[in-house]
């Protein structure tokens, strides 16, 4: 017969756990203080272990990972949110003089201002203020760039002038951008770009190192929707405590040293140390969770987080059991003949032995069936057809990534020519390369 509530709905209501807040318990590490935060489903933490703990996270990571050297300089990427500041106190209490083990590694902060593509909002100056002050509180040298610097990266000749970032700078970063269709490709051309300033400037102001605020939560929700935008073949660089030589083209790695530890733990320890943020709004704010892939999948993490904690954990520790592309150490040759995306800068995932049966083959199929075209227009496209149209597009889409293709292809004007100069770029400077190699080979 029919029932209100069925055997599913009992088994399912059996399986939501009874998550209380840690009030009252005792801490499970110290077992004499009271609790002030559970971590997990069991683990209790009074403020005194607590800060112990999180501190002992965010430097195993780092000795785990032992990249940044004695003595080298390290770029910390602040956007005024809980994460990176949180960061920048764990840096500035590990360098203090009062620390059990001193780092041995010097800091700075960079801030990346992106108020060109939010021209809208009231109060950004009050708040690019509120940032500086931050910064000079923090006692680290600090560097204030601006995002529509990325267009004098690859040196692309658009309508801009040298030095400084001018009006024209700032009106095309905002075109480029919001030429986008889908809230989808904003969020991720917004991303790549802002990873790509952040590699090159370092570089430039004499940094070896970034670190970014990433925490498990974020890089949980980050692998969701990689793998939903088409990215899965590049989940160890986006995901791991280095990016590898995913930015050795341009400037210098990009490391997450909070990868180990989640939001809720940032956030006790901002409380605890009276750790000063500032919020600036971006496109997703006031967003639905429909309105972008990225924003659906943080809603539905954030969900399974609430009934189920070790969900998160559960999901980024996978990242960890995949392995990416490798360049063998020093080989200059293995690395030079690797092809790479000219937006993400990922190694190329869309060669196949055999084109017809590749992933991006069925999307210029799908695309040219969607155009109600039939016949030779479908075969050129998959074949590679050596008229003008398809030999541009095979210029420029042959430089990019599979899912980088995909958002290209969610873009206008402005957007589409930069992607296109992007990858001509890319290829011009690859020709170089094979010219080099094989003059090399002769001498």
């Amino acid at each position: 017969m029919c029932q209100v509530h069925g055997e599913d709905d009992i088994i399912l209501d059996s399986l939501v756990p009874s998550i209380s807040s840690g009030a009252g318990r005792k801490c499970v590490k110290c077992n004499e203080n009271v609790a002030i935060i559970m971590i997990g489903t069991n683990g209790t933490f009074c403020e005194l272990c607590f800060e112990k703990h999180f501190t002992h996270k965010f430097r195993a990571s780092m000795g785990r990972n032992p990249v940044v050297r004695n003595g080298e300089k390290v770029a910390i990427a602040f956007s005024g949110g809980s994460n990176s500041a949180a960061l920048i106190n764990l840096v500035k209490e590990g360098l203090s003089n009062n620390a059990a083990r001193k780092l041995k590694f010097k800091a700075g902060i960079i801030f990346v201002d992106e108020s060109s593509i939010y021209p809208h909002i009231d109060g950004m100056n009050n708040k690019l203020e509120e940032v500086r002050d931050l910064m000079i509180d923090s006692g680290f040298p600090y560097h204030v760039i601006k995002l529509e610097e990325v267009l004098n990266v690859d040196d692309i000749n658009i309508d801009i002038t040298s030095g400084m970032a001018t009006t024209s700078e700032s009106m095309m970063i905002h075109e480029i951008i919001h030429s986008s269709l889908t809230l989808t490709a904003k969020q991720e051309l917004l991303y790549r770009l802002r990873c790509r300033l952040l590699s090159y400037k370092a570089t430039q102001l004499g940094y070896n190192h970034v670190f970014i605020g990433e925490t498990s939560t974020r890089l949980a929700v980050n692998i969701l929707s990689n793998v939903a935008l088409g990215r899965g073949f590049h989940l160890a660089q986006d995901t791991g405590f280095t990016d590898g030589e995913r930015h050795q083209k341009i400037g210098c790695d990009l490391l997450r040293p909070l990868r180990d530890v989640t939001t809720k733990e940032v956030v006790m320890y901002n409380t605890l140390h009276k750790v000063k943020t500032v919020f600036f709004p971006n496109m997703a704010t006031k967003q639905s969770n429909m309105s972008s892939i990225q924003n659906l999948t943080e809603s539905f993490v954030l969900g399974l987080v609430a009934g189920f904690p070790s969900t998160e954990t559960t999901v980024y520790r996978t990242s960890n059991k995949i392995k990416g592309v490798k360049f063998v150490e020093g080989n200059a040759k293995t690395i030079s003949t690797t092809k790479f995306c000219s937006l993400c800068l990922g190694v190329m995932d869309t060669h196949s032995s055999n084109s017809k049966a590749s992933a991006k083959a069925d999307l210029y199929y799908s695309e040219t069936l969607c155009k109600g075209l039939l016949g030779s227009s479908v075969e050129s496209s998959v074949d590679g057809g050596k008229n003008s149209s398809t030999e541009l597009r095979s210029k420029t889409e042959g430089s990019l990534c599979y899912s980088c293709l995909a958002t290209q292809k969610e873009t206008q004007s402005s957007a589409k020519d930069y992607l296109a100069k992007l990858a001509i770029k890319s290829v011009q400077d690859g020709d170089e390369k094979d010219i080099c190699e094989k003059l090399n080979d002769v001498l």
